[in-house]
């Protein structure tokens, strides 16, 4: 059976995360997998900290999972497959090793706001890990909860799509939520000459999801965040699918941190698959 990773902390963000993890599961019939990663904390002085200290904490980390666990199953009557993973060392570098063991349908993780998530993807580990987690990863906004997921938008900026979009994956998970996807192309210049220049793309893409898309869109700005976050509040978008790549629409997505329109402020979870 197909598995979905969620990764929690035992906070409340983290806790929001697990919820829609749990939702998602269900609906799509997979196992859940919760996994805890208990960093080693320094001091000051950088000198590691008492074995006993370690011990204790992955204790007290043991029995939080248990009862999450616990208390799943009792919510929903044993109808999901739940297995919790404890682990220890650097969140990001555990995170990655489990995946490659797991081979997860789906990633889950809690973002406590854009300043957070923009750390997650720039600080040194966790941009080496986004670009070797060869897995897709939702990353769900505070408070927002799990609904049907109607409508994806699949954003995108036409360049060598044909080597750099998923298309198997994206199909499958479009077919498997029951879903309509959009295809947005984000164009900051003549929005006309991309499209002619980007032509032979966007037909190569149409024919490949000829009975899963039905809609294609352009939007046109140099705030790539403003005009997702427009788009995803005008169609009602419930997931917003990015591709990493090197030039890099993600970066784009979260560079200006003085923005106020970010789209994980929309309350639109956003999936990143390579």
């Amino acid at each position: 059976m197909k598995t979905i990773v969620v990764t929690t902390d035992f906070t409340p963000i983290s806790q929001n995360a697990v919820d829609y993890a749990i939702e998602l599961a269900l609906f799509l019939q997979l196992k859940l997998s919760i996994l805890h990663v208990s960093s080693i904390p320094l001091s000051f002085s950088e000198v590691p900290a008492p074995i006993y200290d370690l011990i204790e904490m992955q204790s007290d980390a043991e029995i939080e999972l248990a009862r999450l666990k616990e208390s799943i199953i009792d919510e929903t009557g044993g109808l999901l497959s739940v297995e919790t993973q404890l682990r220890v060392g650097d969140a990001v570098s555990e995170i990655n090793d489990y995946c490659n063991a797991v081979k997860p349908y789906i990633v889950i993780i809690g973002a406590e706001n854009a300043s957070a998530f923009e750390k997650f993807l720039f600080a040194g580990k966790a941009i080496s890990a986004l670009r070797q987690l060869a897995w897709p990863l939702i990353v769900v906004p505070p408070a927002v909860r799990f609904s049907n997921i109607r409508r994806v938008a699949l954003a995108c900026d036409c360049k060598e799509m044909v080597s750099t979009i998923p298309l198997t994956y994206i199909k499958t998970l479009v077919n498997d939520l029951h879903a309509q996807l959009q295809v947005v192309h984000i164009a900051k210049r003549d929005h006309e000459s991309n499209t002619l220049r980007y032509e032979k793309e966007f037909e190569w893409l149409k024919n490949v999801l000829k009975g899963t898309c039905s809609k294609y869109h352009i939007l046109q700005g140099e705030q790539v965040e403003d005009c997702l976050t427009d788009f995803a509040e005008k169609n009602k978008i419930d997931l917003m699918i990015v591709i990493p790549k090197k030039y890099n629409l993600l970066r784009d997505l979260f560079r200006h941190s003085h923005s106020q329109n970010l789209v994980l402020h929309t309350h639109v979870p956003v999936m990143s698959v390579h």
